[in-house]
């Protein structure tokens, strides 16, 4: 687990309720998603493309996008 600060964490995680981590690598996604969980997020999508990203986001509504492009 990532240490840090209670308060913090709670700050962050008002931004972290649905993610969005665009990555054409499963890896880098794997660790953004374990980190953002660590963090307190607590739905987090994955997609590999920016068209499939886009057609999520327009339905999910993301709050953060994380993209490696």
């Amino acid at each position: 687990m990532l240490y840090t600060e209670t308060g913090q964490t709670k700050r962050l995680a008002r931004h972290l309720e649905r993610v969005l981590v665009v990555d054409p690598q499963p890896a880098g996604a794997r660790l953004i998603t374990e980190l953002l969980k660590d963090l307190g997020a607590r739905f987090v999508m994955v997609e590999q493309t920016t068209t499939r990203a886009l057609a999520v986001a327009k339905g999910e509504d993301p709050q953060t996008i994380f993209c490696e492009y």
